[in-house]
């Protein structure tokens, strides 16, 4: 198979990687073969079928969901000529059924699923790689026995330097452990929308689950949009944030909301340095503003995430699949978060009410 691909001209490596993975997974005689039947069947978020997909239909993750599967489509388009080369010069050992989208989308889900992130690779940084055995270790996202990166033991680095081929990929606890105790692989601090997208599940009570906001600077005029501008960047302040149960606290994100909501006076104050809106309200009106620009941005995502969970709840659960059954986690979790946002508003919006700055 590797002289077949070294044939075949200079291609990326995930390509190579992919292409293997899709042949030779079905060679009874190759030395991978036990690794590959070990190695349980996924079902993402990249090939769930369209009635589960559609589950998230009217929340923004459904958008996420969509291009993302729609991406790993079109970069197949870009493998299927030489796809179609391999089956063309080896039929008898490549039927076109090993190396068509299916395959493609299969071979992609078992990295997504079950590479370890490697690092301390010379020239290479991290690399992700499938692992005997250590992939086998069972997973836990909550547990953080062993993080998600290996390294290649110092021996080990020296033997490469010396063309000795022989690695040893030592996994790190992050925390001692006690002679008897099970260790876990850790996904890392992974929100739950990329849980269900590239690993087929999400988690209840996710404590690394986000919720993302972006906010636009009005197009009121160029003059008041760069002054809006040079204060966000006068604070370090960016458009983009994240929101999780009790996060709404943060200081960037209610410090950006009163740069939004500042008139021109404040915003004069707030670019020469005379007010902090990461300290303090910049004025009481301004303050009133913020609460609410925030609530509206808040309020159709909590209806959106709402009335996908009520559409999703007419459906039997002994018909779901994992996928919809991590889809449902997720709106839970995402509906968690903002009910937990809306209530701080409700609150700041009592504060801000009842003090004159």
């Amino acid at each position: 198979m590797g002289c077949a691909l070294g044939a075949l001209g200079d291609l990326p490596r995930e390509t190579v990687l992919l292409l293997f993975t899709m042949v030779d997974c079905h060679d009874a005689d190759s030395p991978w073969a036990p690794l590959w039947r070990s190695l349980a069947p996924v079902l993402t978020g990249l090939t769930a079928s369209e009635a589960d997909v559609a589950m998230l239909e009217g929340t923004p993750a459904h958008a996420q969901v969509v291009a993302a599967r729609q991406h790993v489509r079109e970069q197949y388009e870009g493998v299927r000529p030489v796809a179609e080369a391999l089956t063309a010069a080896y039929p008898a050992l490549i039927p076109p059924e090993h190396v068509d989208l299916a395959a493609y989308l299969s071979a992609v889900e078992l990295h997504y699923s079950h590479a370890l992130e490697q690092v301390d690779v010379p020239g290479e940084g991290v690399t992700p790689c499938v692992v005997p055995l250590a992939t086998l270790l069972n997973h836990c996202a909550t547990a953080p026995h062993v993080v998600r990166y290996g390294t290649l033991s110092p021996a080990s680095r020296q033997e490469a330097a010396s063309c000795i081929t022989r690695d040893v990929l030592e996994l790190k606890a992050l925390r001692p452990c006690a002679a008897g105790d099970q260790v876990f692989l850790s996904y890392g601090p992974l929100p739950n929308l990329r849980a269900l997208l590239f690993y087929g599940f999400a988690l209840e009570h996710n404590p690394h689950d986000t919720l993302a906001l972006t906010f636009e600077v009005d197009e009121e005029g160029s003059g008041a949009a760069a002054l809006r501008q040079a204060a966000l960047a006068r604070h370090g302040l960016t458009l983009e944030h994240c929101l999780r149960v009790g996060g709404l606290r943060a200081r960037p994100l209610v410090a950006t909301l009163r740069v939004l909501a500042a008139d021109a006076a404040d915003l004069e104050r707030l670019c020469s340095g005379d007010a902090d809106p990461l300290q303090e309200p910049v004025s009481a009106e301004g303050e009133r503003d913020a609460v609410e620009m925030l609530a509206r941005a808040l309020r159709p995502l909590e209806s959106a995430y709402s009335g996908a969970l009520d559409a999703a709840a007419a459906r039997r659960a002994d018909d779901r699949s994992p996928f919809a059954r991590g889809a449902v986690l997720f709106m839970a979790g995402q509906r968690a978060i903002l009910c937990d946002a809306l209530a701080t508003c409700d609150a700041w919006a009592a504060k801000a009410g009842a003090q004159d700055y």
